[in-house]
């Protein structure tokens, strides 16, 4: 009876093994079908000089954040290509790819989407931006001849459920000043070059109610262990046996904490509310010089500490994965990822706007970003 039981659980992983083997090797060859299939848009802003422009913004938008929350309205927005089909289990969603590239001393604005839904992507940048003009182009070249390429990956230092420093809690600057700052050096007439790249595709919506209920477990100081995974069980024991059982302590450390707690819990709240994005980020730098495409990276990397604070998420570098492969999903805006769970992010359509968004000239008046010398009007009637 027993080694019935025993070649039937064996029977049954086989056939759920087999199973994810097929749908792995599909979404495979769906991705790779994608790849090839790949458009870019460049986005160029005009440039706003003339006083009539500058009193008109100044009127609609007083303050950095409202210039930021059309970015994170725009991105609410593309969360309806997510898919719930069966077919879309096999074949995955489809994605998108925000990139800032930084070459010949010019940063460009660039989205990358499959071809089949450039049209909706097209219209979408156009309603939110109206003066925005957008332009199909070849997929950027960043990487010359006879030149030393160096990458790194950025990943969150916590779990998806803390959130990031968000362009909200940035009081009168726009936090993309120092990404697009730093890459601006990073390039040159010289064969220097550089670029950041955000993949993001939209993630099922029960996400949120993870973040609800963690930051419930959160907000009333206990914490829930996984009776299935030894390792967690393990840990809590020796926590118990070195620092005993927790004492109850009414002082004003005490009183200081649970409001940082009360804090963390209303901003993870918050973020639960949002629409969210698995999200992949790349950085890569290329220069005839490989202490110069080094020290590039090192300098595009530390512009992300920003975003980062000791109580809430932060983003670190990652150093395992291999140069090769990166440039290969980098080139090909593969999303395939470490199969390390702390190189997996979720990030809310709030968190996004604040690391990619369209530039604007009373904000972002940096000289290498690349505007557009006219503006569109609309024809007389």
């Amino acid at each position: 009876m027993l080694e019935q039981i025993l070649l039937g659980i064996l029977v049954g992983a086989l056939i759920i093994t087999f199973f994810f083997l097929v749908v792995w090797r599909i979404r495979r060859k769906f991705e790779m079908e994608r790849a090839m299939n790949f458009t870019f848009l460049e986005v160029r802003i005009p440039k706003k000089d003339s006083k009539d422009d500058m009193d008109k913004d100044r009127d609609q938008t007083s303050e950095v954040r409202k210039v930021t929350a059309i970015a994170e309205n725009f991105y609410a927005s593309l969360n309806g290509i997510y898919s719930s089909s069966v077919k879309s289990f096999f074949i995955d969603q489809d994605f998108l790819s925000l990139e800032y590239v930084a070459i010949d001393s010019y940063i460009k604005f660039i989205i990358g989407c499959p071809r089949d839904i450039q049209d909706l992507i097209e219209k979408k940048i156009t309603s939110f931006y109206p003066e925005a003009v957008v332009e199909e182009v070849l997929a950027p070249k960043i990487f010359l001849p006879k030149t030393y390429q160096s990458t790194g990956y950025l990943v969150a230092s916590k779990s998806f459920f803390y959130p990031f420093k968000t362009y909200t809690q940035f009081e009168s600057s726009d936090p993309i000043n120092n990404l697009i700052n730093v890459l601006s050096q990073a390039s040159d007439e010289g064969g220097n070059s550089a670029a950041i790249q955000f993949m993001i595709r939209p993630a099922k919506s029960n996400w949120q109610q993870k973040i609800r209920n963690f930051a419930k477990e959160l907000s009333s100081g206990k914490t829930t262990v996984a009776w299935w995974n030894p390792f967690a069980l393990l840990g809590k024991f020796f926590e118990l046996m070195v620092r005993g059982a927790p004492e109850n302590e009414s002082n004003d450390s005490g009183g200081e904490e649970k409001n940082e707690s009360q804090e963390l819990t209303k901003m993870m709240e918050e973020k639960s509310e949002k629409h969210g994005f698995e999200t992949i980020i790349r950085c890569v730098t290329s220069s005839p010089e490989k202490r110069t495409a080094e020290t590039n990276l090192a300098n595009i990397l530390s512009a992300f500490s920003q975003y980062g604070t000791p109580s809430l998420n932060a983003f670190d570098s990652s150093t395992y994965h291999i140069k090769r492969s990166m440039i290969q999903n980098f080139i090909l805006r593969s999303f395939r990822r470490s199969w390390r769970p702390q190189h997996k992010m979720l990030l809310s359509t709030e968190e996004i706007a604040s690391l990619f968004h369209f530039p604007h000239t009373k904000y972002n008046d940096i000289p290498a970003v690349q505007w557009q010398n006219y503006k569109i009007v609309k024809a007389p009637q």
